[in-house]
């Protein structure tokens, strides 16, 4: 149960950093072969002087790495099937 909690204020704490630093991102659905694929797309839109954007992309099968966004506008893309 402690896991499932765990999960669920970090996902808060996540939107509540998107919506604070005004970082966007953008989920779109893609057509793939045998399950519906996504693209992940995250643009940091922070305010000027603000520190830099990291991120960490991993889930139960995949570990992506930290990536750090430094400039404002600067773009981070992934693809995922479910």
């Amino acid at each position: 149960m402690s896991y499932l909690k765990n999960n669920h204020l970090f996902f808060l704490f996540i939107v509540a950093l998107n919506l604070a630093l005004g970082t966007s991102s953008k989920l779109t659905p893609r057509l793939g072969l045998f399950s519906p694929g996504y693209l992940m797309h995250i643009i940091d839109n922070s305010p000027t002087n603000s520190p830099a954007l990291t991120l960490r992309c991993q889930s139960k099968d995949d570990d992506l790495g930290y990536h750090t966004l430094n400039v404002i506008g600067q773009e981070f893309r992934f693809k995922f099937q479910e």
